[in-house]
Parts: structure tokens; C-alpha cells; sequence
């Protein structure tokens, strides 16, 4: 299978998609967007994800560079008492889908260090309380010919 970053971003679509939890209510993700919707839409559909990509930086060695994206990911929820308890119980489903996939499908050679935390966050003029994080994206080795 080839890599890319936008294979990547489906199969992390995908995942947070799949996201279920049971404490401290049952609750399933109802949307997850590979790139953010207009600023001006709200989000009718929550717990949602919504995901955008930093820029790579390019390790270079020996005559081979791999791109390292990094994945913005925040989960919006609409929950004023249980918000951050719910966020919290994503996250962990979030860990164990990650850990159970650690190649995206064969999309890139590696995700890792998924950080960041639970943030106020606002759309469209309506706040949420979510998670706001950040992942590490490893895409592919390539032979490359470097400058004299």
C-alpha cells in the first residue's frame, strides 16, 4: 500500500469515527472531519472531530527523507456538567485505537506521541469543552539527491 498523508488522515477519520463509549454515558462520535468545516457552520453533530495538518519537516539521511506531519485533532462536546468527563473517556478510546494501529492501516511507517488536553474550545460563536491534540505522522521513506 502506498503512503500519504491523506490515506493517513481517512484512516484517522475513520478511527475517531468508530469511537464509543459507555461511562459516564453511552455516547458515539457522530461526525469526524478530515478538514475543517467554515467557520460560520456550527456543529449540529456532537461529540465530533475535526482535524487539519501543520506543515511536515523532512528528515533527511544517507540519501532518504521522510516527511513528519503533524495531525491537529479536537473533539468538541456539547455536555455543560459531564464535558470533561466524557472528553476523558474519548481520549482513552482514542489511545487504545491508536495503539491497535500504529501504521494507519499501512498509511504511513509510523504515528506517535499524541499530546495535548482538554481545552475550552469555540466554533462558529458556540463554545464546547473537548480535547484539543496533536500527533505525530511519519510518511514514507524516499530516496532523495541532495544539493552539491
Amino acid at each position: 500500500m502506498p503512503q500519504s498523508i491523506d490515506l493517513s488522515l481517512d484512516r484517522i477519520v475513520a478511527l475517531q469515527l468508530a469511537l464509543a463509549i459507555t461511562s459516564p454515558l453511552a455516547a458515539s462520535v457522530k461526525a469526524a472531519h478530515k478538514e475543517p468545516p467554515p467557520m460560520t457552520s456550527a456543529l449540529p453533530d456532537v461529540p465530533c472531530w475535526i482535524n487539519w495538518l501543520e506543515y511536515p519537516t523532512y528528515q533527511r539521511s544517507n540519501a532518504m527523507r521522510q516527511r513528519e506531519y503533524i495531525v491537529h485533532m479536537q473533539l468538541f462536546v456539547r455536555d455543560v456538567d459531564r464535558a470533561s468527563t466524557i472528553a476523558r473517556a474519548f481520549k482513552e478510546q482514542l489511545d487504545t485505537a491508536l495503539d491497535d494501529d500504529i501504521t494507519l492501516a499501512g498509511a504511513c511507517t509510523l504515528q506517535r506521541n499524541l499530546r495535548g488536553g482538554e481545552r475550552q474550545l469555540d466554533w462558529a460563536g458556540q463554545s464546547f469543552r473537548g480535547l484539543d491534540l496533536l500527533l505525530d505522522v511519519l510518511v514514507g521513506y524516499e530516496a532523495a539527491t541532495f544539493g552539491p
